[in-house]
């Protein structure tokens, strides 16, 4: 029997550069103010389904990254509410 081993991917927030903030701008169509200027690395693909393990909840749970124009964050969490993720097993 085959074993895999999943990667986690621990999701960091750093504040964005000022270049990052202005492309932000642009594509969001509005100011964005330096306390909320941050970048939170790694995450999935737009729509990509992934494992989350969360800041405030036991377990493992699977989740659908989203990436539109309101935001960044999962289905039913927040970017900063999520603690890891990592992609789906092969076959599940």
């Amino acid at each position: 029997m085959k074993t895999e081993v999943i990667l986690w991917h621990e999701i960091t927030k750093r504040p964005m550069t000022d270049e990052e903030r202005i492309d932000a701008e642009e594509r969001f169509g509005g100011p964005i103010d330096r306390e909320d200027a941050y970048i939170y690395e790694p995450l999935p693909s737009d729509g990509e389904e992934v494992l989350v393990c969360g800041k405030y909840f036991e377990g493992v749970e699977v989740e659908v990254f989203l990436d539109d124009c309101d935001g960044v964050g999962f289905e039913n969490y927040g970017v900063d509410e999520i603690k890891a993720w990592a992609e789906m097993p092969e076959g599940v």
